[in-house]
């Protein structure tokens, strides 16, 4: 109908701040279905709430950088989590497709990038008991998948089954999907049911963040949305518009404060990730991968890699929202039924605490970087990244595509990498990028470093590896290690550099380290794309049996 909530706009009170799907994205313009006779989990209003939730604007006249008070002065409406947040609506169905789900996931995940949020609070058009959300249904699983893969995080409903799903197995591998489930306002909290339809839960399955990741309000959540006589959990109309009768205006000033069930927890799920992603980027300047985030989301703590590699994932205390609480079970028939209790102890996932997940973000050890101090490239153009980004495997990639380069040329190093040029020995697409730290000893046992590479799923057919050290004897870059031929598909490469002393600084132990591969055999005209090389962990090592610092 044209409304245009008052919540979503500039200060400007006429610029939309929410980019919808169409030439805001790089896509065609898309007519939306207004049909105020659908159910309020299929109509526009559910989009007009879960955005409410998550970015509906403050003071009208504040902008980013205002203080807190003058931000909350003249309030109108509702505080979203993240006003600052750049949002985006991809939608599921339009006039011209009214059912363009898949579509929709793959343009939002063409326009976002590592380390931003999709929240998927709408159900499945079917649900069952083997099926209860979007992570148990072949299609929706793989485009998580994909946004796994990428580094998006991506939070989703559990469902409104009240069926346990701890036991159920997921179509395909677990990628990291935060899974929001919804429990009652105020402390303590209760798994949200009525009398017909309960939050889904998992019981006795600590630490199972696939089946379940943490507990927002399902019940009583007041955003924006619905219009006349729905905006009340009674029932009655409590918002006073200047013409009842004109859906422009109902939708622009529509209030609701009876949003509920877990895709109103999703929302707030949602907006909490992003808020985290935000203090976690004005920090390390990325966000987190998709796993770890969820770690921390879920109240558990990352304590680092085992020397195999693996992440040491320890879970927050188990939650218990029914058990102890209530000595008996009400009916299943009353209007709102705190105990719908087909067992004891379900478990829900610890209330949304955004302020003990930023604590967890500085205290554990996600973005410690054991001995890499620095990291730059040499050759080729940085498609994105940090240090931070290779101190764990966790999807934070340090990306860079290579650059035509010729052999035996002389190249000069960038301001801040030690030496004055460096020549390749083979010509092709090349990248090249330096490391430099401070390592525990001058003398590594058995005069021996070990490199070890963690690469996503590398694209060329094959590419050549190779590992240069700044020589402090000779005072020049030197071939470190052997040759290495990688193939595609490559996940992980070790390499080992013997007579590493000559390597090492003997008073600071600093080192200088240069990874360069090279995809050779190429026209040379551009007729070929380079494919880019992404980096997931890089860990320098003295000694056989050292592992990173905790």
């Amino acid at each position: 109908m044209g409304g245009i909530h008052e919540e979503f706009l500039m200060p400007d009170n006429t610029t939309l701040k929410v980019k919808l799907e169409g030439t805001a994205t790089g896509h065609d313009n898309l007519t939306l279905i207004f049909d105020e006779n659908q159910n309020f989990g299929y109509s526009a209003d559910h989009g007009t709430a879960v955005l409410g939730v998550i970015a509906a604007r403050w003071n009208p006249t504040a902008v980013v950088g205002d203080s807190l008070a003058t931000r909350l002065t003249n309030n109108v409406g509702v505080l979203g989590l993240v006003p600052d947040a750049d949002v985006y609506f991809f939608p599921l169905a339009t006039v011209d497709a009214p059912d363009r789900e898949e579509q929709a996931w793959f343009n939002a995940l063409e326009v976002l990038e590592a380390g931003d949020v999709i929240c998927a609070a709408y159900r499945p058009v079917a649900v069952g008991a083997a099926n209860p959300n979007l992570n148990f249904w072949d299609d929706t699983s793989s485009w998580l998948e994909i946004a796994n893969n990428l580094g998006i995080c991506t939070v989703i409903r559990s469902g409104d089954l009240g069926i346990d799903v701890g036991g159920l197995d997921l179509p395909g591998d677990d990628h990291n999907v935060i899974v929001a489930t919804a429990v009652t306002p105020g402390a303590p909290f209760k798994r949200f049911c009525d009398g017909t339809r309960g939050s889904n839960f998992a019981a006795g399955s600590q630490g199972n963040y696939s089946a379940v990741t943490a507990s927002g309000w399902g019940l009583g959540v007041i955003t924006c949305g619905k219009g006349q006589l729905q905006d009340n959990f009674i029932g009655y109309n409590t918002i006073t518009y200047s013409d009842p009768t004109d859906a422009h205006i109902v939708h622009a000033q529509a209030y609701t404060n009876n949003f509920g069930y877990s895709g109103s927890a999703a929302a707030q799920v949602a907006g909490i990730v992003a808020q985290v992603q935000g203090f976690t980027k004005q920090v390390f300047g990325i966000g987190m991968g998709p796993q770890i985030c969820r770690q921390l989301i879920a109240g558990g703590k990352y304590e680092g890699r085992d020397r195999d590699g693996n992440p040491v994932l320890h879970p927050a205390p188990s939650v218990s929202t029914e058990e102890g609480i209530d000595s008996s079970c009400e009916t299943v028939e009353n209007l709102v039924d705190w105990d719908f209790c087909p067992g004891a102890g379900n478990l829900t996932g610890n209330l949304l605490d955004p302020r003990r997940t930023m604590v967890n973000v500085i205290l554990n050890p996600i973005f410690d970087t054991p001995n890499i101090d620095t990291i730059m490239v040499v050759r080729g153009n940085r498609l994105m990244g940090n240090r931070y980004s290779v101190s764990a495997q966790d999807g934070n990639l340090f990306g860079i595509e290579g650059m035509l380069t010729s052999a035996n040329r002389r190249y000069l190093l960038p301001s801040g990498v030690i030496g004055s040029s460096v020549r390749y020995p083979f010509g092709g697409d090349i990248t090249d990028i330096y490391l430099a730290g401070d390592l525990q000893s001058a003398i590594p046992a058995n005069d021996l470093l070990t490199i070890e590479i963690d690469l996503e799923e590398t694209q060329p057919d094959q590419f050549y590896l190779r590992c240069e050290m700044w020589d402090f004897r000779r005072r020049s870059w030197e071939q470190a290690s052997g040759t290495t031929i990688v193939a595609q598909g490559t996940i992980t490469v070790d390499l080992e550099v013997e007579s590493a002393s000559r390597f090492i600084d003997d008073t600071t132990f600093e080192y200088h380290l240069r990874l360069t591969t090279i995809v050779s055999n190429l026209p040379g005209d551009g007729s070929i794309p380079t494919l880019p090389i992404h980096y997931d962990q890089i860990l320098v090592k003295t000694g056989l049996t050292q592992v990173p610092r905790p």
